[in-house]
């Protein structure tokens, strides 16, 4: 039997966010390459904005918007050339 690596205090059934790996019999490559499809472009992009550096802040408050919040923040800073944090 495979052992859990799940943290034993913490409540998994509260909003968060997770990392998720996903695995495929044999290595089949199921999804794409990352940077090929739509979504790899849009994470490579995201990886290398303003916005994504400003979640690499320990202190920064954004992890706590929501994911859609977070998009529109990314999408008006592609739109103006700036990231506007009014209320963080």
């Amino acid at each position: 039997m495979r052992k859990s690596i799940r943290l034993q205090e913490y409540d998994y059934s509260q909003p968060g966010y997770y990392f998720v790996t996903m695995c495929t019999k044999d290595k089949q490559n199921l999804f794409g390459n990352v940077g090929t499809t739509a979504l790899g472009r849009l994470y490579i992009e995201l990886y290398n904005s303003e916005l994504y550096s400003e979640l690499e802040r320990e202190e920064t408050k954004l992890w706590t918007y929501s994911v859609p919040k977070l998009y529109d923040l990314y999408q008006e800073s592609i739109k103006t050339g700036k990231l506007e944090l009014a209320d963080y």
